[in-house]
C-alpha cells in the first residue's frame, strides 16, 4: 500500500494525547482514549496490508507476516524492558527485583493486558498492555482474514461490522461481572473493538469526503474533553464514540495532518509511547514538580524514542527486509 504522511500524522496526534492524559494537562482528561486512536488505525493499515498481499499472491504468508512484525516491535521493547531491569532496583526500589522480573516476563511475552485479572497487576509497565492487545491480534487475524475473503465484499464486510457490535456488546456485559469497572480496560477480549473496526474500514475502502475527517477531529476532541477517568461510562460509550470518530479521521484524514514535523513524530510515536511512560513514572517516584516532569517525560520520551529507532529499529527491519527480498529472488521462492 502507499504510504500516507497523514495517517503518521495520526499516530502522533495519538501519543501526543496519551501524553497529555497521563501528565494531567487540563482538558485532556480523556487522553487515554489515544490508546484506541492506536488500536483503529492499526486494524486499518494490517487489513489494507494482509488483503494487498492476498490480492497479488492469493495467499498470506503467515510466517513472514509474523517475522515482520516481530522485527518492527520487540526490539524496542527489548530495549525498554532491558533498561527498566537495570534501573528498577534504584528508582523503583520499593518493589521487590522478583515483582520487577516478573512484570518484565510478562511484557516480553505480551500478556500484561491480563495481568491485573490474572491478580499479578503491574508495577510499572503498565503501557506494555496495548502491545498484548495488538500482538494477539497480529497472530489471529491473518489466520482468520483469508477466510472472510472467500465470502463476497459485501457479505464479509456485514460480517465484521456485526463482529464490531457484539465485541462492544460483550465489553457492556464483562462489566456486570466486576466490581471494578476499569479491571476490564486492558483486556485483549474487552478492548479489541477499535482494532476489529479498524479492520472493517480497511476492507470496506469507504471514499468520504474530506468534511467527514474534519467532523472525526471535532468529535475525537470532545470525547477527550468530556471522559475522565473516574466515569465507567467511558467504557459503555467513549470507547466507541472514539472509535467511530477515530475512523472517520482516518478514512479522511485532513491534509494538516500530514504536514510540517507530524509525520516524522508519528514514526517516533511507538518508541515514544514505551519510553514516555517510563520515564513518567521515574519523574513520579521521585516527586518532580509539574512542568519540569513535562519537559523531562515529553522530551525525554521523544529522545530515547529517535535514538531506539535509528539504532536499532530501523537498522533491523532494513536487515529483514533485505533477507526477504533475497529468498524471493531464490530458484523456487
Amino acid at each position: 500500500m502507499r504510504y500516507s504522511p497523514q495517517l503518521d500524522g495520526i499516530r502522533a496526534v495519538a501519543a501526543t494525547l496519551v501524553l497529555f492524559g497521563h501528565m494531567g494537562v487540563p482538558g485532556f482528561s480523556g487522553g487515554f482514549l489515544g490508546v484506541d486512536v492506536f488500536f483503529v488505525l492499526s486494524g486499518y493499515l494490517i487489513t489494507q496490508i494482509l488483503v494487498d498481499e492476498h490480492a497479488g499472491s492469493g495467499r498470506i504468508a503467515y510466517r513472514d507476516f509474523v517475522v515482520r512484525r516481530f522485527y518492527r516491535l520487540y526490539p524496542a521493547l527489548l530495549g525498554l524492558v532491558g533498561v527498566y531491569l537495570l534501573i528498577a532496583p534504584v528508582v523503583f526500589a520499593r518493589w521487590d527485583m522478583v515483582k520487577h522480573l516478573q512484570d518484565a516476563a510478562l511484557a516480553l511475552v505480551y500478556m500484561t493486558d491480563y495481568a491485573k485479572p490474572m491478580g499479578a497487576p503491574m508495577a510499572v509497565l503498565n503501557q506494555t498492555w496495548s502491545l498484548g492487545v495488538e500482538e494477539k491480534f497480529y497472530l489471529l487475524w491473518p489466520l482468520a482474514l483469508p477466510l472472510i475473503l472467500k465470502l463476497p465484499r459485501a457479505t464479509a464486510i456485514k460480517l465484521l461490522a456485526c463482529a464490531f457490535v457484539l465485541a462492544t456488546e460483550w465489553r457492556a456485559v464483562a462489566m456486570m461481572f466486576v466490581d471494578n469497572h476499569w479491571s476490564i480496560y486492558n483486556r485483549f477480549d474487552t478492548h479489541c473493538t477499535g482494532l476489529i473496526l479498524g479492520s472493517l474500514m480497511g476492507l470496506a475502502q469507504p471514499r468520504l469526503p474530506a468534511y467527514v475527517g474534519h467532523i472525526g477531529v471535532a468529535g475525537l476532541a470532545g470525547c477527550v474533553y468530556l471522559s475522565t477517568w473516574r466515569d465507567p461510562s467511558v467504557i459503555l460509550l467513549g470507547f466507541t464514540a472514539a472509535e467511530l470518530f477515530s475512523a472517520m479521521v482516518i478514512c479522511a484524514p485532513p491534509a494538516v495532518l500530514g504536514k510540517g514535523i507530524l509525520p516524522w513524530l508519528g514514526k517516533m510515536s511507538y518508541g515514544f509511547y514505551l519510553w514516555h511512560y517510563l520515564i513518567f513514572r521515574a519523574a513520579g517516584e521521585n516527586g518532580i514538580e509539574f512542568w519540569p516532569r513535562f519537559g523531562l517525560v515529553a522530551f525525554g520520551g521523544l529522545a530515547c524514542a529517535a535514538l531506539s529507532y535509528y539504532t536499532i529499529e530501523a537498522p533491523l527491519r532494513a536487515k529483514n527486509r533485505s533477507r526477504h527480498a533475497m529468498q524471493k529472488a531464490l530458484p523456487g521462492a
